[in-house]
């Protein structure tokens, strides 16, 4: 006889619950649009409160009221998607001063509006298309309230991009080794200090839940020192660490013991070739290994973070088995950027490569699991996203009707833009006719397509308000063929094409 636990209980009563959050959906009375805000519709709340894990509410995001995200810039932003969104900056302000803050409060007035419009845009597309476990939205959930004055219950800490990873959709900016070896540039200066680890033990005792990111967090010095301030402090905070798993040792293994650890672990692939095809510089064997480690010295506290993307889509539903079979949680993360990695750069016909293989797949469920079910959820939003893709894409394509002509009426233009570009350059540059001849080249072996018409567009406009003699450096640009050439290049590119309506 199956004993009696609380997991047990929760795995029983869980469909009832969703039922009963599913009739709540459609009772609950949402902001509406007025005053100077725009509300998420009331169609997409419900749709969204129907999944919602710890149940339908009123508002679509708590973030404000109960988290803080601090990036490596020492920007206070509201979650790990609104980073243009700055709400205050350390040191130049104090934590407790960020949190209490103007620009704290008038997010939250958004906030209490249903109102995605200061600086939450990734929300946005991911409503669009019904992809809804993706939001960070879901993160704070637990601990939603909109109390005034309150201390935050969670909070995300970005503080250094300290890593020994060169991942090829990842970027400098939370990449120590791809600043210094693919962009060749100066480590970054960090603002993070002891006095922010002191600051924070004012929050602390208030914290419910605190997550921490890189970089890789473990080869993070300040990390360290703020995880021995939880222990002292208030060790029954939930730690989440998102790590590439390719560090384990003795400190770590002391530090599991001695604090509520959960992870979410970086696994592309399952493939070895592809696995570190993609996470450059790891070793595949290394990271199952630690993975093992970390799911035993967590009793299973554990997620997978796997990153669809045009090299790897076609490992997502093994991914997805994989979870189920070790009843670990799955996380579909979205690439925004580069564009030549992101599965909505793709044309129309090639993701419908993707939805046909997704749908022929044979996923593996555990009935009897709610995590399962959970992931089965994950995937067909992911395929819906992908649906959204193809559908936006081919409206897209659609509005090119006659690309020949087009591409005929845009060339004359683009031969005038560029004479006339350079026959009033107040500098030496390459000449008319050097510019001219390698214009052509890059065009005429080109093949013509929206990417190309719309790239052209785009060259042309530049070239007759002159912005490309704005530029640092406007001589250099405009006398050196490569870096000319590459401007062109750049600007016909499917990667851009696609890019400029996402």
């Amino acid at each position: 006889m199956k004993s009696i636990t609380k997991k047990n209980i929760r795995t029983s009563f869980y469909p009832l619950w969703q039922q009963y959050n599913k009739f709540k959906a459609y009772l609950l009375r949402y902001p509406k649009s007025g005053n100077g805000f725009e509300t998420v519709s009331q169609s997409k709340m419900i749709q969204y409160n129907k999944v919602r894990y710890h149940g339908a509410k009123r508002l679509f995001c708590y973030n404000p009221f109960v988290n803080i995200f601090f990036n490596i810039n020492g920007d206070a932003i509201a979650c790990c998607r609104s980073h243009q969104t700055v709400l205050g900056k350390y040191p130049e302000q104090s934590i407790k001063e960020i949190w209490f803050g103007k620009r704290f409060e008038k997010m939250r007035e958004h906030m209490l509006h249903n109102d995605l419009n200061m600086g939450c845009n990734y929300c946005k597309l991911q409503i669009e298309s019904n992809r809804f476990h993706s939001l960070p939205s879901m993160h704070p959930e637990e601990f939603a309230s909109t109390k005034p004055g309150a201390y935050p219950q969670t909070m995300e800490l970005e503080l250094s991009n300290n890593c020994n990873l060169q991942c090829v959709m990842c970027s400098g900016r939370v990449s120590s080794a791809i600043r210094q070896n693919r962009d060749k540039l100066p480590p970054l200066k960090l603002p993070y200090d002891d006095s922010f680890v002191e600051q924070l033990k004012e929050f602390l005792p208030h914290l419910k839940h605190i997550s921490f990111y890189g970089g890789e967090p473990f080869l993070i010095d300040i990390y360290y020192k703020i995880w021995e301030q939880i222990i002292k402090i208030n060790p029954d905070i939930l730690i989440f660490v998102v790590t590439n798993g390719t560090i384990y040792n003795r400190r770590i293994e002391d530090l599991l013991k001695k604090a509520k650890f959960n992870f979410l672990v970086s696994i592309d692939s399952l493939n070895k070739e592809i696995f570190e095809s993609i996470r450059v510089g790891a070793n595949f064997e290394n990271v199952m290994h630690n993975l093992q480690k970390f799911i035993e010295l967590t009793n299973g506290q554990l997620a997978i973070s796997h990153t669809p993307m045009k090299i790897n889509w076609m490992e997502t539903p093994e991914i997805v088995n994989y979870c189920n079979n070790k009843n670990l949680t799955l996380n579909l993360s979205y690439v925004e950027k580069p564009a030549k990695y992101a599965l909505w750069s793709f044309q129309p016909h090639e993701l419908e490569k993707v939805i046909t293989f997704y749908d022929n797949s044979e996923i593996k469920t555990n009935h009897n699991s709610i995590i399962s079910s959970y992931n089965i959820k994950v995937f067909n939003e992911w395929k819906e996203q992908v649906q959204f893709f193809k559908t936006k894409n081919s409206e897209i394509i659609a509005k090119y009707q006659n690309i020949n002509a087009e591409f005929e009426n845009y060339n004359i233009e683009f031969k005038q833009s560029l004479i006339k570009l350079f026959d009033t350059l107040p500098f030496d540059s390459m000449g008319i006719d050097s510019a001219l001849k390698l214009a052509n080249n890059i065009i005429e072996n080109t093949k013509i397509t929206p990417a190309l018409i719309d790239g052209m567009k785009i060259v042309i406009k530049n070239m007759n308000n002159q912005s490309l003699l704005k530029l640092p450096n406007a001589q250099k640009f405009l006398t050196e063929s490569d870096l000319f050439s590459g401007f062109i290049k750049k600007e016909i590119s499917e990667d851009q094409f696609w890019a400029r309506y996402y």
